[in-house]
């Protein structure tokens, strides 16, 4: 599929992605403390500019994917210490969040996901939310599986079940490449990341 990356914030609360003014506002505060007001000043003529010279950095910025149809596929967070990518639905809920770990040697290493499934009955998704799945991995093989369900009726409560994998499992496609600065592609397909035949054959709960 071919993508179009665009260097703005999506937000979750409102739900939509913000135009650039938005965007810059919010990350001026980001990265207030890391970089000087000049440097700042100085980079950040257009997100697209401060993201070229944060991704030099490894400083906070933002990347929205869109598909081919021009809607917003996922949304990919840079900041000093991981990446965070989280898939959107057409109603601008994300459903999968994939968080890695910035290594030594330009590598990165999936530690942690959480998917989402939804009644699709609400316009809010913590309203709508039905069942939640977060999966933790390390990269001595150890992985854990948290699994929160909502239940609604008669009162609304949270059933949670924590579960760990008896024995070792092989976690080699977590790491990946650091992207380079507008190569993002690999990133936008969690189904050939994270593929639950091999993560999950070798464990015993």
């Amino acid at each position: 599929m071919n993508y179009t990356y665009k260097y703005l914030q999506y937000n979750d609360t409102l739900l939509t992605i913000l135009d650039e003014q938005d965007t810059k506002d919010n990350y001026a505060l980001y990265v207030k403390r890391k970089v000087s007001k000049k440097d700042w000043q100085s980079h950040s003529i257009s997100m697209q500019t401060w993201a070229q010279y944060a991704h030099d950095n490894k400083l906070y910025y933002p990347v929205t994917v869109f598909d081919e149809d021009d809607m917003p596929h996922c949304f990919i967070s840079f900041s000093p210490q991981f990446i965070e990518v989280k898939f959107l639905d057409e109603r601008m809920f994300w459903y999968v969040s994939m968080n890695y770990k910035r290594m030594p040697d330009n590598k990165i290493f999936l530690c942690e996901v959480w998917v989402r499934r939804y009644m699709h009955e609400k316009d809010k998704p913590l309203h709508d939310l039905e069942k939640d799945w977060h999966l933790i991995f390390t990269e001595k093989g150890k992985f854990t599986v948290i699994t929160t369900e909502v239940i609604r009726e008669p009162t609304v409560k949270m059933l949670t079940e924590e579960k760990e994998a008896a024995h070792k499992v092989n976690i080699s496609q977590n790491w990946l490449n650091e992207p380079k600065f507008g190569e993002y592609a690999y990133l936008c397909d969690f189904k050939q990341i994270l593929k639950e035949g091999d993560l999950l054959k070798d464990m015993e709960l």
